[in-house]
């Protein structure tokens, strides 16, 4: 498994919705990330900056849909099946996931229309990012991402579980440039990290 980062987006109605597509079954339709809408991480916090998607979405990458980050269960794809669109909008990631009549399909559509699942998430790899302090707060701005899902996700998981060691390691030089003496306890917080991101890999 690549080392990426990953978001998690608690959705309203209008985030993430089921709508009769008129022809095989069934079309989810909402939002996948939103821009400038930050969320802790760690000691930091993150936001996705507008534009951040667009070199990825003009790339040959065929983006994946997936059901809970899991790559066995694939909903679909952005370029080879060709049932997924996703474009970049003033609010945030917008996805479009024509749905087949396969199981999986059908049981997320099901559960999503139920609203058992009201989530959306979104795995990157960090491409351009700018790191600033806002008061007391440190932000991660993401700048441009190599998209690789998206998925409609059953629980939003704790955000420590979240974040690449490339994420890490910027994230203890730029609080290592503001205060040399943070150091040590950066280094307790990073061995976490790598302790979680080889439980995710």
């Amino acid at each position: 498994m690549k080392d990426l980062d990953r978001a998690y987006l608690r959705a309203t109605a209008a985030q993430i919705q089921v709508a009769a597509d008129g022809d095989t079954g069934k079309t989810l339709k909402g939002y996948a990330a939103l821009f400038n809408d930050p969320w802790d991480v760690f000691d930091f916090k993150r936001r996705v900056a507008p534009g951040a998607f667009a070199a990825s979405l003009q790339s040959d990458r065929s983006v994946a849909a997936l059901f809970n980050h899991d790559d066995n269960i694939i909903l679909g794809r952005s370029k080879d099946a060709g049932n997924l669109e996703l474009a970049e909008d003033a609010k945030g990631l917008a996805f479009t996931l024509k749905l087949s009549d396969d199981h999986w399909s059908e049981y997320v559509s099901k559960l999503v229309a139920d609203k058992r699942i009201t989530q959306m998430s979104f795995g990157w790899m960090t491409i351009s990012d700018a790191w600033s302090q806002n008061g007391d707060d440190i932000v991660q701005t993401i700048l441009e991402v190599d998209l690789w899902e998206v998925s409609p996700v059953t629980f939003p998981a704790n955000p420590n579980t979240t974040v690449s060691l490339a994420t890490a390691a910027a994230f203890r030089a730029f609080r290592e440039k503001l205060d040399p003496t943070v150091a040590a306890q950066l280094g307790a917080d990073e061995a976490r990290l790598t302790e979680t991101d080889l439980r995710l890999g």
